[in-house]
């Protein structure tokens, strides 16, 4: 009797294993997929060499403003936005232009790109990151490094106000993206690439003061790799991560037009059903009796 227990007990146990087992294999075949497509690689590089670009030159423009009035902040401000609009205009037919890992991050969460490629992108972006910082310390002259582009918290801020800070502009950054690339839009913004460009630009408005306006683990991580600086580095990483997942499950799940028209659907739905539905029965009042229909025949 016991015996039999178990072994009803142990089916559906064993039953769930095999179904994880297979849902498992069939993720891992998929991922796999994606990494023998023939474009894989060259996205990969494109990465790499797109952070590369991007912290070569927001480096350069630090070092150029460091020591320059406060108009050089606005200029760092604008440029930066340029620069982004030019690499994610140039890479985007071949990566996708993400050169953050947070973006990544946020295209693998709605299910645009596997999670392969965000590990393979992550991994290419903060080489990239090493790569630029190295790059522009070795063409500068030493006079002009100054701290090569290491952000850290302004003064008086706390590593955890900077840690919400950056939350804050990557939340922002994340879903204007996923805003402006929503498939579903029959409206047009325009340039994609310049609407990312002034998205970052007005966060560093807001933020260069704070935190340097990173709204990129990999803006603060090479250069913080190249100096051996890693002040506050944790609030560069959980930071944006977090903004990242929050902007786009928000998104994805409440306003992206896929949840819109799914919305607009039901209720019409619901208003279809309501004027299909039978009209109301007379109530036993409104109907009149026989024998008063009879009496007022006979009047």
């Amino acid at each position: 009797m016991n015996k039999n227990f178990d072994s009803d007990r142990q089916k559906p146990l064993d039953y769930k294993k095999s179904y994880i087992a297979r849902r498992w294999k069939v993720f891992l075949m998929r991922e796999l997929e994606d990494v023998k497509q023939p474009t894989f690689w060259q996205a990969v590089l494109a990465e790499f060499l797109g952070v590369a670009l991007l912290v070569c030159f927001a480096v350069a423009s630090g070092m150029s403003n460091e020591n320059s009035p406060p108009n050089g902040l606005l200029f760092a401000c604008i440029s930066s936005g340029f620069f982004i609009a030019i690499i994610i205009g140039s890479l985007v037919h071949i990566s996708g232009a993400h050169v953050n890992p947070a973006v990544s991050l946020a295209f693998a969460i709605i299910g645009d790109i596997s999670w392969i490629r965000f590990i393979f992108y992550s991994m290419s972006q903060m080489l990239g990151s090493i790569a630029g910082a190295a790059y522009i310390r070795i063409i500068t002259p030493s006079n002009m490094h100054g701290n090569l582009g290491v952000l850290t918290p302004g003064p008086g801020v706390s590593d955890l106000q900077a840690m919400l800070v950056e939350m804050l502009i990557t939340f922002l950054l994340i879903f204007g993206i996923l805003a402006a690339v929503d498939k579903g839009r029959k409206d047009s913004i325009g340039s994609v690439p310049l609407h990312v460009g002034l998205i970052v630009s007005v966060n560093l408005f807001a933020a260069i003061n704070i935190t340097g306006g990173a709204m990129n683990p990999c803006r603060a991580f090479g250069p913080a790799v190249i100096t051996g600086v890693w002040t506050a580095h944790w609030a560069y990483w959980i930071g944006p991560l977090t903004g990242s997942i929050i902007g786009s499950v928000l998104y994805d799940k409440v306003f992206s037009t896929r949840k819109t028209d799914s919305l607009s659907y039901r209720c019409c739905l619901r208003k279809r059903d309501k004027n299909d539905a039978p009209s109301r029965s007379p109530s036993a009042e409104e109907i009149p009796m026989k024998n008063e229909i009879t009496d007022v025949d006979a009047a």
